[in-house]
């Protein structure tokens, strides 16, 4: 895996590096799509290289725009939440099925093992016990993740 990343750090950086020596070595007008490229380069190039240093950045952000895409979508129906309120729960109820989902959990069995286990809590302020419940714990039943290519 460290190969991996090293040799994919080293195929970028080669790459940007030239594609940088390449925008400083030519004169571009402002009417040609290069003069744009170089004027990115540069003044993205610190940012470039943070990518480059750590395999665990994404280049672009695609992940995050699909997870957020169902709301976009729903956005003019929840304009019509009766109260405030129900806004409020509608969009913590949203966000849980979210994170289980990224976290690799069946929303509905993630769900309805919380309905279970929060009304018999004893203690709701104890945060060792909620963390026992969060969609990453280590501790939830395998039972309640899915196993595809995109979470394996």
């Amino acid at each position: 895996m460290r190969q991996a990343w090293e040799a994919r750090v080293a195929a970028y950086r080669a790459s940007g590096q030239r594609a940088s020596e390449w925008c400083a070595a030519h004169q571009c007008t402002t009417r040609q799509l290069w003069y744009w490229l170089r004027t990115y380069c540069r003044n993205r190039w610190d940012k470039l290289e943070a990518f480059m240093k750590d395999g665990r950045l994404e280049v672009d952000n695609n992940r995050s725009e699909r997870s957020i895409k169902p709301f976009v979508i729903g956005r003019k129906n929840w304009m019509f939440a009766n109260t405030p309120r129900g806004a409020q729960a509608s969009a913590m109820i949203y966000s849980i099925i979210e994170t289980a989902k990224e976290n690799g959990l069946n929303p509905f069995v993630y769900l309805s093992y919380l309905f279970e286990k929060l009304p018999n809590l004893i203690d709701t302020k104890d945060h060792s016990t909620l963390d026992k419940l969060l969609p990453w714990s280590q501790t939830l039943p395998l039972t309640y993740r899915v196993f595809n290519t995109k979470n394996t």
